[in-house]
């Protein structure tokens, strides 16, 4: 609230008078309006003259600042008395107004002449709302269950959020509210309505209750620094969610975790060379006890058992990944050797000249036996000792042939996976049967077996 001095009687309508306040009459009272206000009036503006005008010289007055503004050049479309200054003035542009208020103060011969905005007066002060509350009003009426309403009557007591339009219960409303000053809530709020001209209306008291309170104005952290070089600042979480998407699932992810492992690895030897760093200041004047501070750059950091667990399932991952691309390069290739179809048979017109198969063709010449091909003249070919490989057997040892292609023979070592990390593999991603996973049958040697 602002307190000023103003004189309102040259505002007054004809043939009105003041009547003077009495005792009991409050002096205070607030309305809080919500959302964007929708008049627009950015090209009036408050003149304020130093010193002050007289109330009945207000046409003098008006007439010298249009008198003026127009010799700057600015137009002026009208000029209203003020309770705040001298007179309101209504530029033809926004530009032209904010120009007269940027140049303020202007001078006309002894009179200061001023320019502020139109909402910018001494009645202007900051208000603060600290709270946002939830409201119960029992025994609401119904006949004022809608939204136009409610934001009526939350007007005195702060900014309608929004109205929680329960229909299960209609003997209350529940509404958030911004209010101006929490503890001025009523404990009860009467709803009046006036139903005729006479004077008579109906009252409704509601029961009030603060459900509950949130503290405004809390601000929000810090930006994050940028992670240096090519370390993705939203790494993909480690899993086995989609290995067998082509293998392309988590290898990002995997770079970037075993990235940090090898960081947090590395920080404890960073931090023991900057710690004895001064130490080795001194030159030849200790050297066994700098000896015996310098950490030894060839031994590797002791490993953390989560990090190196988590670095197998990394490489794990990657092999799996391996195999599956490398599943897709052999799948193809391994087409061309599949059995082709069989011929259908034709019907056999002549025996004499049936033809049966290329590796008997070969030998006899197209004719059904030895003898025929002999008594025909043809000199039959020796069969051959090892018999060629039927077309309908598919080879089962393939490792010879397709070794170069299946392996990496300069890919590292698998890693070590303990035997419980293998059967929770088996059991929850191969969705393997437990017995199937049991360290008998992991252990199980097939070379021990009989032939």
């Amino acid at each position: 609230m602002a307190n000023f001095p103003i004189d309102p009687y040259p505002h007054l309508p004809p043939g009105f008078d003041i009547i003077p306040p009495s005792p009991h009459r409050v002096k205070r009272s607030y309305i809080v309006l919500g959302g964007d206000l929708s008049v627009i009036c950015d090209d009036w503006s408050i003149a304020l003259l130093a010193p002050a005008a007289d109330a009945p010289d207000f046409q003098a007055s008006a007439a010298m600042i249009e008198h003026f503004l127009e010799g700057k050049g600015w137009r002026v479309r009208d000029i209203s008395r003020c309770g705040q200054g001298v007179a309101l003035v209504q530029f033809v542009s926004v530009a032209e107004r904010d120009a007269a208020i940027g140049q303020s103060p202007h001078f006309i011969g002894d009179v200061v002449l001023r320019f502020v905005d139109q909402n910018r007066g001494n009645n202007h002060r900051d208000a603060v709302f600290t709270h946002e509350c939830w409201l119960m009003l029992l025994n609401y009426p119904q006949e004022c269950w809608e939204l136009e309403t409610v934001i009526k009557t939350m007007v005195p007591y702060g900014r309608f959020v929004v109205w929680n339009k329960d229909v299960s219960n209609k003997s209350r409303i529940l509404v958030k509210i911004r209010p101006y000053n929490i503890d001025t809530l009523p404990l009860s709020i009467v709803v009046m309505h006036n139903s005729s001209d006479h004077g008579h209306g109906d009252s409704w008291t509601c029961p009030t209750y603060i459900l509950s309170s949130t503290l405004l104005g809390a601000l929000g952290g810090d930006e994050d620094l940028i992670p240096p070089g090519d370390i993705n600042p939203h790494p993909m979480p480690m899993g086995f969610d989609d290995i067998w998407a082509g293998g392309h699932g988590h290898g990002h992810a995997a770079d970037a975790q075993q990235h940090h492992h090898q960081q947090v690895n590395q920080q404890p030897m960073q931090q023991g060379m900057q710690v004895n760093a001064p130490d080795a200041q001194h030159g030849d004047q200790q050297p066994e006890e700098n000896a015996a501070h310098v950490p030894d750059l060839n031994q590797p950091a002791p490993a953390d058992p989560q990090n190196q667990m988590a670095d197998q399932i990394a490489a794990l991952q990657g092999l799996t990944s391996n195999l599956v691309v490398n599943a897709n390069e052999l799948i193809p290739k391994l087409g061309a050797d599949f059995p082709k179809s069989k011929r259908k048979k034709k019907t056999v017109t002549e025996i004499s000249i049936v033809r049966r198969s290329e590796r008997i063709a070969k030998q006899n010449g197209g004719y059904k036996d030895v003898a025929s091909a002999t008594a025909a003249g043809f000199i039959p070919l020796p069969e051959q000792e090892e018999a060629e490989e039927d077309e309908t057997m598919f080879p089962l040892d393939l490792a010879p042939k397709f070794e170069a292609v299946a392996m990496d023979h300069d890919a590292p070592p698998p890693p070590f996976l303990p035997m419980k990390m293998v059967q929770a593999i088996g059991t929850g991603l191969c969705q393997m049967p437990p017995d199937a996973v049991a360290d008998g049958a992991l252990m199980y040697d097939s070379s021990n077996d009989s032939v």
